[in-house]
């Protein structure tokens, strides 16, 4: 698939499909609204994150009928995104990849083990398992542990929303008395 290439030089990065019969895709760091010139290790890490970014766009290009050209449209979708100042336009249609739990799990496992990992790449390792593997998967003890602390994070976050929301739906005033009187 896909060659991605960062230029420090130029503060760009390349998504070259030219080896499967597609073309070049580039960003420079300048077509980013709100880009403040960077050198060095920021810069080199500004442009990583671009090249993951867009990268994970089209992580399950696999799974596509025509994976060159699948990948080049998510990829042109990505860069105009991020070029019209949108870091997360949101996925739809074909497009649309839910991450499981235990995806979630195994990219926090790898990552804290120093692995290169995404939520997508994880997912997309999860949708080759069988109801049985990923069974095992989820006995291991750090995937375990992982499970746990995502879903204590989620129900948080859950529970955070809706004080949040309970909390903008009082302001303090009872419309009513309790007997149905103002």
């Amino acid at each position: 698939m896909a060659k991605k290439k960062v230029n420090l030089e130029t503060a760009s990065v390349v998504f070259d499909f030219t080896k499967d019969g597609g073309e070049a895709l580039t960003i420079r760091a300048d077509q980013i609204p709100g880009y403040v010139p960077l050198t060095g290790t920021a810069l080199q890490t500004f442009l990583h994150g671009i090249s993951q970014k867009v990268g994970d766009s089209y992580a399950s290009a696999k799974k596509q009928a025509d994976p060159v050209n699948w990948s080049m449209a998510q990829v042109r979708a990505q860069l105009q995104s991020l070029v019209d100042g949108i870091f997360n336009p949101g996925r739809t249609g074909e497009a649309a990849v839910k991450v499981s739990i235990l995806a979630r799990a195994i990219h926090r496992v790898k990552t804290l083990a120093g692995e290169d990992s995404t939520e997508l790449a994880a997912q997309a390792f999860v949708d080759t398992l069988t109801k049985e593997q990923a069974a095992e998967y989820r006995s291991k003890k750090k995937i375990s542990r992982a499970l746990d602390a995502i879903r204590l994070e989620d129900a948080t976050a859950r529970l955070a929303r809706a004080q949040a929301k309970a909390e903008a739906g009082d302001d303090g005033e009872d419309d009513e008395d309790e007997d149905g009187e103002e």
